[in-house]
């Protein structure tokens, strides 16, 4: 099935689709934002204590 888009449109979507956010992919950005949300998490609870 030929894809309704122009080339431009396609290779931009798939230079976005491969490299992500940055050139990390998705799911390593994610993780990261995680773990940054663990720590703040600790340090607000060692803060607090």
């Amino acid at each position: 099935m030929i894809e309704g888009r122009c080339p431009l449109c396609r290779a931009s979507r798939e230079r976005m689709h491969n490299h992500g956010f940055a050139g990390l992919s998705p799911a390593l950005v994610v993780g990261l934002l995680l773990v940054l949300l663990l720590l703040s998490l600790v340090a607000e609870h060692l803060v607090g204590a």
